[in-house]
């Protein structure tokens, strides 16, 4: 018979764990909290960084503290029952389209921080090159053709477009081939004569001097060629002495026409 080898048992001894808030991980993690922590709270609700100062230049026609009230109402942020006004959280974007939306004569907006409570708004506003009327009612108009404040200005010629529908501020009402015929005839026409009004048809415009004599040009021809016919025709034949007695000169065709008030 075999004798059965008796099978010793190798006892393990269990280290005892450490206790969590002993660990090194734990204090590093825990550090690494506290340190996002604290930036988070220096960045965006200590005192250091939150706007206090709001500098706008550029205003002509809007009021400035009406503009300081309005931008002071935007800039804060809401985090659940927080608010803040970091200089960090403001969005140039959010903040440039609040204001064009608003103040429709805003053209431009330039938004610059100035580290570390400063935020300074500078404003472009439209410049009117005339009147335009439309939807029974007048604005001024830009050089993009853009309406932007229901207005008359008297210094201003009067453009006029058929077509004009849906007049809503900020709203493009006339195109660049019409925006480039008002600076050319404003440029070019007749020395000396001023323009009452320019009205916009499909093939042509009709233009009417402040003197009461209106010229009518083709839009499918050169107006430069058109402007060039209108000068030669007056300083050869009608005189500028007699303007007043015209009531019209066509340019549409090869042959000019005109008619004298009768």
């Amino acid at each position: 018979m075999f004798l059965k080898k008796k099978r010793t048992r190798k006892l393990k001894f269990k280290k005892k764990k450490k206790s969590f808030y002993k660990r090194k991980s734990f204090w590093v993690g825990f550090a690494v909290i506290l340190s996002v922590g604290f930036l988070f709270w220096a960045l965006f609700f200590s005192s250091w960084f939150q706007i206090k100062y709001l500098e706008i230049t550029g205003t002509e026609t809007i009021d400035k503290n009406e503009l300081l009230n309005f931008c002071r109402k935007k800039i804060p942020r809401k985090f659940v029952f927080l608010s803040s006004q970091s200089i960090f959280l403001v969005s140039a974007r959010e903040l440039r389209e609040s204001l064009q939306t608003e103040y429709p004569q805003v053209e431009k907006v330039f938004i610059k921080r100035k580290f570390p409570k400063t935020l300074t708004i500078q404003i472009k506003e439209r410049r009117a090159i005339a009147n335009f009327s439309g939807c029974q009612k007048t604005f001024l108009i830009d050089k993009e053709g853009i309406i932007f404040r229901e207005e008359k200005n008297s210094q201003l010629f009067l453009v006029k477009k058929e077509e004009a529908k849906n007049c809503v501020l900020r709203k493009k009402m006339l195109n660049q081939k019409e925006i480039n015929t008002i600076f050319l005839i404003k440029d070019k026409f007749y020395p000396g004569e001023k323009i009452s009004v320019i009205e916009f048809y499909p093939f042509k415009v009709e233009v009417l001097a402040d003197k009461g004599w209106k010229v009518v040009f083709s839009l499918e021809k050169d107006l430069t060629k058109q402007l060039k016919s209108l000068k030669i025709l007056i300083d050869r034949k009608i005189k500028k002495e007699n303007l007043s007695q015209v009531e019209y000169i066509d340019l549409r065709f090869d042959k000019i026409f005109y008619k004298l008030k009768e």
